[in-house]
């Protein structure tokens, strides 16, 4: 039996951003591989966080066989995305706005299906979110079957959403496309104060990606566990719908990312022996 992989979000194996939550490490990405080698890690998700691709080692020749060395030399793959740059929310307008956005993640799908990663994560948080329905949710959808029937071999899109899970299922079936599915993050959950344990029961089977991190309700995010998050609940109710991705740890970068990534991992690890135990399916 194999144990199930366990990935770190780009830029948590440098030292933060001095503005940003969230960006790409452009200094540092090469080093981030050997770093969640020697940490124990078996992925990283890549992050795109610019407009102009060409900026981003994923989308030229000569960065793409940079990450292929890199990769082979450490073993740490790329097996999925995180579309940061749509996180204003123009996936979900129509016109032009709707247009760019749709032709740019189009790009990202292609380009990331042609490098082997399976599953690319659109945000629909924040600026993006379409809790509120409406023509965001209409143009949402259209400019989803839009992208998927002009890139049809492109890899898996996981929506990472504010929605609860029932209002999830619905918006998955309007959609009706076996290319996409959720990324469950257990954090932003938590933080909307939802029932990790129901939730992921009634999604179960869409759930394609996970995401740790630890938030308070109505809260930040803040170190694994010194918030409340329920983690042992959740890898349960994970474990019980047969869930055998791979996880990827979102976790705050802290004033030392070498021992804040260090003590995530071990955290993480400590939870459920046996969800870690469980056979990956990747």
């Amino acid at each position: 039996m194999s144990p199930r992989r366990l990935g770190i979000m780009q830029g948590r194996l440098s030292p933060k951003h001095p503005a940003l939550l969230q960006s790409f490490p452009h200094a540092f990405w090469r080093d981030e591989f050997d770093r969640a080698q020697e940490l124990g890690f078996d992925s990283i998700e890549w992050l795109v966080d610019d407009e102009d691709l060409a900026l981003n080692p994923l989308f030229h020749s000569e960065g793409r066989r940079d990450l292929g060395q890199v990769m082979a030399r450490t073993g740490v793959k790329i097996e999925s995305l995180c579309a940061h740059v749509l996180m204003e929310g123009a996936i979900g307008r129509s016109g032009a706005d709707g247009a760019k956005a749709r032709n740019l993640l189009g790009k990202i799908l292609r380009t990331s299906a042609d490098f082997g990663v399976t599953s690319v994560v659109l945000p629909l948080m924040d600026g993006a979110s379409v809790r509120d329905g409406g023509r965001c949710m209409e143009a949402l959808v259209e400019n989803l079957r839009l992208v998927l029937r002009q890139a049809p071999d492109a890899s898996v899109i996981c929506l990472e959403s504010d929605l609860p899970a029932g209002q999830m299922i619905s918006l998955l079936d309007c959609i009706g496309h076996a290319r996409v599915g959720v990324c469950y993050d257990l954090g932003n959950a938590t933080a909307l104060g939802f029932d990790l344990a129901a939730e992921i029961a009634c999604l179960s089977d869409a759930i394609r990606e996970v995401h740790i991190k630890d938030r308070v309700v109505g809260g930040g995010s803040v170190m694994l566990g010194q918030g409340d998050t329920a983690f042992g609940p959740a890898f349960r109710a994970l474990s019980a719908t047969g869930y055998g991705g791979t996880v990827i740890m979102e976790t705050p970068v802290g004033d030392d990312w070498r021992a804040a990534a260090r003590d995530h991992l071990a955290f993480a690890r400590s939870v459920d022996a046996a969800f870690w135990e469980t056979e990956s399916a990747c």
